[in-house]
């Protein structure tokens, strides 16, 4: 398969394979991206739903252009686009079909760029994977008393890392066990067979790029 771009114009289709159901069996929200109007969507694959439930490729194909081009502008997903490819629901199956594990969750900022989603930019990963090396919303300091407390944050769990007299090392110190945890979670995840060594490469150059980073505090 061809790699993906972004695209200098819209698909071509015809009939009624023109536009999206995105909202489910007797929906009325068609699609027509919204940051750039004349491009536009296409299901053109018979048999998406099952008992009026979605199948798990078309689900994660329409929650990718949903985020991008119908949900409200939020700061996670501001400027980000689908290639021209993608656009057409036969093609991303494809994708799927070869590269799809139970389980697993779409991710675009591991290997890619993170403003595009595409074949070059994509891959598939376990749940706990997701994110990992994020700079946002695993560390924090917060203050107590005269002293700074430094938590960290992960799997939906927080944890104590101590007190510390500054905000910058307190979160210094939450950023260097969030790695060091992140870290041992990616060793994990590749013994298991879940991630391949292009990912768990990948993933360890983020988390040391973050390490120098909150070093420089």
């Amino acid at each position: 398969m061809k790699n993906c771009t972004e695209p200098q114009a819209p698909p071509t289709v015809s009939g009624n394979a023109d536009r999206v159901l995105l909202g489910g069996p007797g929906a009325s929200l068609f699609g027509e991206n919204m940051k750039n109007p004349g491009r536009i969507w296409v299901n053109d694959v018979d048999g998406v739903y099952k008992n009026r439930i979605p199948i798990n490729s078309y689900r994660v194909w329409r929650n990718m252009i949903s985020r991008c081009y119908l949900a409200q502008n939020t700061s996670a997903y501001f400027g980000v686009t689908v290639c021209v490819e993608w656009l057409r629901f036969s093609v991303f199956k494809a994708w799927y079909d070869d590269n799809y594990k139970d389980g697993m969750e779409l991710d675009k900022d591991i290997i890619g760029n993170s403003l595009v989603y595409s074949p070059d930019h994509c891959v598939f990963v376990p749940k706990s994977i997701n994110g990992i090396a994020k700079t946002s919303g695993h560390t924090f300091a917060r203050k107590w008393k005269r002293q700074w407390m430094s938590v960290m944050r992960a799997s939906g769990k927080s944890h104590y890392i101590g007190l510390f007299k500054t905000q910058k090392e307190a979160t210094k110190a939450s950023y260097e066990a969030y790695v060091v945890l992140a870290l041992s979670k990616i060793e994990e995840e590749f013994s298991s067979g879940s991630i391949s060594e292009p990912i768990r490469s990948a993933l360890i150059r983020k988390l040391n790029g973050l390490s120098k980073w909150a070093a420089k505090g």
